[in-house]
């Protein structure tokens, strides 16, 4: 059986909207501190803000890469990514090019 503890420790808290303002990333932080969620998933804009908003605490910051779509090139990702990697991102949720899967391009992907 999983407690609720471990249950929430499995759970990535999201907020992916465009137009969320501090006062949404000060909540959102807050309720992952608070329930203790695994992961804070953000778009990559707001990554520092998040890491500053959760430091001294175990939830970790996701940055969401190509997001929504996926439609970046690979170059765009990679240089998302490390951008990411450097404002403090524990962990990264890749959106990969549907279009270059279905063509069997995978090193577009």
């Amino acid at each position: 059986m999983v407690s609720v503890e471990q249950l929430a420790n499995m759970v990535d808290h999201t907020n992916l909207k465009a137009f969320a303002d501090d006062a949404a990333f000060q909540k959102l932080c807050d309720e992952a501190r608070k329930y203790n969620f695994k992961m804070v998933a953000i778009n990559p804009a707001q990554t520092e803000r998040c890491k500053e908003k959760l430091a001294g605490c175990p939830v970790h910051v996701g940055a969401a890469i190509g997001f929504p779509l996926g439609q970046t090139t690979l170059e765009c990702k990679v240089f998302e990514t490390k951008d990411a990697i450097e404002k403090g991102a524990d962990e990264i949720d890749y959106v990969i090019n549907i279009a270059e899967l279905k063509n069997n391009n995978c090193r577009r992907i």
